[in-house]
């Protein structure tokens, strides 16, 4: 999350959606930068609904900041979220700090991505709807755009809305992942399935309507 009161804009960092990449940029034009520390209010990944309420709390006025959220692919996004997760086979994800993580036993795709608990973690933690609406479920995002596929587009923003001159090009590249090709296979095999499908569709309905997303591994 990025704060500007001298701009008027709000960043929301949704996750694996290069969100590290961008706070990095804005953070010269920025007043107020999140933090790693779940515990503290101005945490990296706040969403939209619970920042308006600390809005209210200070006494700013939420409806003058202009909202602007990632998106991407959920298909995509999910794979992205096992690679980093690194969820073990009791799963337990690697930034938990247990004593009881084993990195040497990793939960497979399959399992990861079949586990009924994981879905309503997407649902609450990495859906746009969780990210872009208020707290009775209204979209209240002034511009949602893909890291991936439309920096341009966030740079026209920044340059015409704004006045801030940045290019592409000084978008860096940071906390990105790598796929191998037996995970791709299994990843494209549980893509298929007709239950993941489903679901997929339904959590991360926002997106694909608006977006036109669809599955990319078959």
């Amino acid at each position: 999350m990025r704060i500007s009161h001298e701009y008027k804009f709000i960043w929301i960092s949704k996750p694996k959606t290069g969100s590290t990449s961008y706070r990095k940029l804005l953070d010269k034009y920025s007043d107020i930068a999140s933090s790693d520390r779940s515990s503290e209010w101005r945490h990296h990944h706040i969403k939209l609904r619970d920042l308006e309420n600390k809005f209210n709390e200070k006494g700013w006025c939420f409806e003058d900041y202009f909202k602007i959220v990632p998106v991407r692919n959920p298909w995509d996004l999910l794979l992205s979220l096992y690679v980093y997760a690194k969820t073990d086979e009791k799963g337990i994800r690697f930034w938990q700090n247990s004593a009881d993580y084993n990195p040497d036993k990793l939960m497979s795709f399959e399992e990861w991505i079949f586990k009924e608990s994981n879905w309503r973690w997407f649902e609450e933690n990495h859906a746009l709807k969780s990210y872009a609406c208020n707290g009775e479920g209204e979209l209240v995002a002034d511009f949602m755009f893909s890291p991936e596929e439309e920096s341009s587009r966030f740079v026209r923003l920044m340059n015409d809305r704004f006045g801030i001159d940045v290019s592409v090009s000084d978008i860096p590249r940071l906390n990105t992942t790598s796929k191998s090709d037996s995970l791709l296979r299994e990843v494209s095999r549980c893509y298929r399935d007709e239950k993941i499908d489903r679901r997929l569709n339904e959590v991360f309905k926002m997106e694909i309507e608006m977006f036109g997303y669809s599955n990319k591994f078959i």
